[in-house]
């Protein structure tokens, strides 16, 4: 039925009354507007303005990750919003993006901190977990947005995962191993005692427990059994300090386990054919094979250092008091009776009796001695590299050759050095340092050249003796540097500090051979000894004024000479044109005499008065003697002029005196007038 309106309808410039007539609305001119807007242009819109919040919400993105990537924390990215620094994030539609990546940010940060602090953390204690640890290093989230959390997590879950499934992990076996090696400490009382109850102790922990999911279970199962076992064996292993300790590992490997709950014959565990069982077993015997060498070297040098050390204390002496005025000990030499006490209470139990004969032999006032320093030095360096293998065996060897007892210090430093380098693989310093070897060799040249002829270039006999000791003297010295240096500064030389030493040895071994050409020159001693003379001559020339009066003297010729030196001539016209002083004639002969020589004498006097020189002066210098001193230190040397300095003192004032007409019978003349000045004998001046 037609619906029927109950309005009167009155429409301007209606004149009738009554239903009017229906129109849609959607076909009039407002209605197709109004359609158009709802069907084409709203959703236009709408999807315009989902775009647009879409391109925000990117560019949100992007610029989060921009900065976060540069390294700004979260704080400062929010700080600079605020700010309003980024364009990009100040939109209203891109606070979600900024929350969510702030948290995800955030949750990176977290992580970074947690895995920081992962020293901090320990799985083994049972009174925390790891999400304990965690708490200290979480953000505050609730003050923080929903996004924030949501991104946070999304991040920090994902890791947390792994992290607790690993945590769970290493705290399982962590459990398992400490319930293994309390086995292992259980069964090792047992074990040290008694290995033929070990495996029934073993068997004592298959205790049975609550069954689980319907099935037996025990504290330890038949694996864990033998696993305890296993692991025994490898702490024996790892911790041993004696062959004999081994053997307790070996057993557990190889004895018998007995029988099974069922009765069957369960075998050894090397039964089993186990490839780790075989490993471990091959591991135990090479130790052990290992420990029992180093068990003999080590009884080999326990016995060594006991017998340096019974030497050590017979050659100092025994103490029989001690002074009174400076409370110095005062010792003696030990008596035949108190040396066989030595060797009864400390040399007879090592069960040796050639340390025994050796002992006897190298006190024994009967034995001979050589003390040719190239003899030393060549047995010295066969300690040095090793050609004793016991301390005995050097001893033994001192006592063939004739070496003084007082060496015997040396060779003591010697063999400790070379124990010492040989147990570290370290050659002999004169030959693992370069700056010693190439200079060694260099020295060695330098001495076969000073044996050759340089006209015929033949080299004479004795070149190759003279190298040999040359070596030997050489690598001594450098053995004893080296020693000395360590012992004073708690360091080894420096290789500038070595240049320099090796560089004084080469010129003291040089000026030697250049002096004595022969194969075992006297003047090679020690650099030591070189030292304590050049240290004693300097001070007793300096005691001497030795410069002081040289330069007296000097000026003493130069007033002399220039006041005028005169001496007489003779008239022997009528021996011809000869007018030299020459003395083939007995007028010349007493003109000189006579004339001359007096005038000569004056003038020697003039210049030696007062300078202060004596006796003293001339002559060679005693080297025993200086060092050796007395109270008033250099009283009685000689020598405090060099030879060399007294025959250019003699032939600098003969020159000075004759002039042109000076010979070589002039110096000899002068040598013997300053001879009677200070009263010696005119030989004891200059060179013979």
């Amino acid at each position: 039925m037609a619906y029927k309106s109950q309005v009167t309808q009155k429409w301007i410039g209606s004149t009738n009354k009554g239903a009017v007539q229906h129109i849609d609305a959607r076909n009039t001119e407002m209605g197709k507007i109004v359609s158009a807007l709802k069907n084409d242009l709203t959703p236009a819109l709408n999807n315009y303005s989902d775009k647009y919040i879409e391109r925000k919400q990117d560019a949100a993105k992007a610029k989060m990750l921009e900065l976060n990537a540069s390294g700004m924390s979260v704080e400062d990215i929010h700080k600079g919003i605020m700010n309003g620094e980024y364009e990009e994030l100040s939109n209203q539609y891109v606070k979600k993006v900024v929350d969510s990546h702030s948290g995800r940010f955030e949750a990176v940060e977290t992580i970074r901190k947690i895995e920081e602090a992962g020293d901090d953390y320990n799985y083994k204690d049972t009174e925390g977990t790891i999400e304990d640890f965690w708490k200290k290093h979480l953000p505050n989230l609730n003050e923080a947005s929903a996004d924030f959390r949501i991104g946070f997590a999304a991040a920090f879950n994902e890791w947390s995962a792994d992290e607790k499934v690993k945590d769970a992990q290493l705290r399982a076996e962590w459990a398992h191993d400490k319930k293994i090696m309390n086995g292992v400490k259980y069964l090792d009382r047992f074990a040290v005692n008694d290995m033929s109850t070990y495996w029934d102790n073993v068997k004592t922990l298959n205790t049975a427990m609550p069954t689980q999911n319907g099935e037996k279970a025990y504290y330890f199962d038949n694996d864990e059994m033998n696993e305890v076992a296993m692991s025994h064996a490898e702490w024996i292993l790892a911790n041993a300090t004696d062959s004999d300790e081994l053997d307790v590992a070996i057993q557990i490997l190889t004895s018998d386990r007995g029988k099974g709950k069922g009765g069957n014959n369960l075998g050894s565990l090397i039964s089993t054919r186990d490839p780790a069982v075989a490993d471990l077993l091959d591991k135990i015997n090479v130790r052990q094979a290992n420990l029992v060498q180093k068990e003999r070297r080590d009884d080999v040098y326990n016995k060594n250092k006991t017998v340096e050390s019974v030497y050590a204390n017979a050659m100092k002496g025994k103490v029989v008091g001690v002074d009174e005025k400076d409370g110095t000990e005062i010792i003696r030499p030990y008596n035949i009776d108190e040396l066989n006490e030595i060797i009864n209470k400390e040399l007879a139990p090592l069960g040796d009796l050639n340390v025994v004969e050796n002992f006897r032999t190298f006190f024994s006032e009967s034995r001979e001695i050589d003390n040719n320093p190239s003899v030393s030095n060549a047995f010295m360096m066969e300690i040095a590299e090793g050609k004793f293998r016991t301390y005995s065996e050097m001893i033994a060897e001192m006592n063939k050759r004739g070496i003084p007892n007082a060496k015997l210090a040396t060779a003591n430093a010697r063999w400790t050095t070379y124990m010492t380098n040989k147990d570290k693989g370290i050659a002999p310093v004169y030959i693992d340092k370069v700056v010693y070897s190439a200079n060694m060799t260099q020295i060695s040249k330098d001495i076969v050249t000073s044996f050759t002829d340089k006209t015929t270039g033949i080299t004479q006999n004795g070149a190759q003796a003279a190298v040999f000791n040359a070596q030997n003297y050489m690598k001594n010295e450098i053995l004893t540097y080296e020693a000395k240096f360590e012992k004073e500064n708690g360091r080894l030389p420096t290789h500038e500090e070595r240049r320099k030493y090796i560089e004084d040895l080469g010129k003291h071994v040089m000026s030697v051979y250049k002096a004595d050409q022969s194969a075992e020159p006297k003047g090679l001693i020690t650099m030591e000894k070189k030292e304590k003379i050049d240290t004693a001559t300097t001070d007793f020339r300096e005691e001497k004024q030795v410069d002081e009066i040289a330069d007296k003297i000097g000026e003493k010729i130069d007033a002399v000479v220039k006041t005028g030196i005169t001496l007489p001539e003779g008239d022997f016209s009528w021996w011809g044109d000869d007018t030299t002083w020459r003395t083939d004639s007995t007028d010349k002969k007493n003109f000189y005499n006579t004339e001359i020589l007096p005038k000569v004498e004056g003038y020697v006097k003039q210049i030696l008065q007062d300078v202060g020189l004596d006796d003293s002066y001339f002559g060679e210098l005693d080297v025993e003697k200086l060092l050796k001193g007395t109270d008033n230190k250099f009283d009685k040397v000689v020598g405090a002029f060099p030879v060399e300095m007294q025959d250019e003192l003699v032939e600098l004032i003969a020159k000075s005196i004759f002039g042109e007409k000076w010979t070589i019978k002039s110096s000899k003349d002068v040598k013997n007038i300053i001879a009677e000045i200070v009263g010696i004998d005119p030989k004891e001046i200059g060179s013979k």
